[in-house]
């Protein structure tokens, strides 16, 4: 067991050197050296993840450190090192090769990044400071199993709480193309990687106020959502305190509303809820009738548009405010109609927004 963290012990390696200028060739050294170095104190110390940080004072040139730290075969573990500039190594149990090693400049907040153990022990980090002047160094452990999370399409939203470096993937299935949409929020620095059944990379965004509309999920089968909160950018090693924090995760169920209306009908109105849902609404028309549609939409922008028997697009209109609550209306037509057949009215609010929409159809 260690001690408490961050209490720092000097141990002094007192090493002594020969002048070998006073050592005659077939002779016996004498056992009185001629020249004795100045001893340079090795500052040690010891961290439990999750625990204070360990804090050493570098007050001589030459001045290096051991921190220590136990650890377990496969643990995932996350490095910070803040203030000083030093060049730090980490050492598996018994061994004198690193198996991991990193640079931080002055001033700066350092995070290894997700590291695997690779056996079980006491594990050391050495660390050599590169100025010469006195350098307070303070380093930390986070333990950062990673975490896998079944959600599913219409649940809750789920909050994901992460520590530096620490990963989450979200698992859920699609067993309808287009048929979900999701949104996520953070108060962290992270980043969002939604990879499909194939393993194949869909799209990656921040986890700032981020939207996926059902086009990213136009095939059936298991998704998996990867929350990372570090930098995905190569040379970029700086990390600030927002890398970790709470991430929020929605993902709704948005199959289209299918609807139709009648040619001087009572109006249809629909109610898109759902950030990425869709409405189909359709009427049987025939070659040469005059028809004028009227939309009068509340609480977003949406396009409207019409397409014909053969899906053939004909016309459309944007119509509404973002985030308001007046009605607006416009109106696509009059239009005479070149075939009989189902025509359909499409509504696709914008990005993630939500609101109402009222369809009256006329004939002129």
């Amino acid at each position: 067991m260690f001690g408490l963290a961050g209490i720092v012990k000097i141990v002094y390696d007192f090493v002594t050197y020969s002048d070998p200028s006073s050592v005659v060739s077939g002779s016996t050294p004498s056992s009185t050296p001629t020249e004795m170095r100045t001893p340079t104190p090795v500052l040690s110390a010891t961290m439990i993840p999750n625990g204070p940080p360990a804090t050493v004072t570098f007050t001589a040139p030459e001045q290096t450190a051991r921190v220590s730290f136990q650890g377990k075969k496969n643990q995932h573990v996350n490095l910070q090192i803040e203030r000083a500039s030093a060049v730090f190594s980490i050492f598996a149990p018994g061994a004198t090769v690193p198996f991991d090693s990193g640079e931080v400049d002055s001033g700066e907040r350092y995070f290894s990044g997700a590291i695997s153990l690779p056996d079980n022990g006491i594990y050391t980090v050495m660390v050599d400071p590169q100025d010469t002047g006195v350098e307070e160094l303070n380093i930390s452990l986070y333990d950062i199993p990673p975490k896998t999370i079944e959600i599913i399409p219409g649940g809750d939203p789920l909050a994901v709480d992460l520590a530096p470096g620490q990963t989450a993937s979200l698992i859920f299935d699609v067993t309808e193309a287009r048929s979900v949409s999701l949104t996520i929020q953070g108060d962290c620095c992270a980043w969002a990687k939604l990879y499909n059944a194939d393993g194949d990379l869909v799209r990656e965004n921040t986890t700032a106020d981020t939207f996926l509309e059902p086009r990213f999920f136009a095939r059936e089968g298991r998704y998996a959502l990867v929350v990372n909160p570090e930098p995905q950018f190569e040379g970029d090693s700086s990390y600030s305190a927002d890398y970790s924090g709470r991430v929020a995760v929605h993902l709704y169920d948005v199959r289209p509303i299918i609807d139709t209306i009648l040619l001087n009908g009572p109006p249809v109105t629909v109610d898109l809820a759902k950030p990425g849902q869709i409405a189909m609404v359709s009427f049987e028309g025939q070659a040469n009738q005059s028809v004028s549609l009227t939309i009068t939409v509340t609480g977003c922008c949406i396009p409207v548009s019409l397409d014909g028997p053969d899906g053939r697009y004909l016309d459309s209109a944007v119509v509404g405010i973002r985030e308001s609550s007046i009605a607006v209306s416009d109106t696509i037509g009059p239009m005479i109609l070149s075939d009989d057949g189902t025509y359909t009215i499409t509504v696709d609010p914008n990005f993630a927004d939500t609101g109402e929409a009222t369809l009256t159809l006329s004939r002129k």
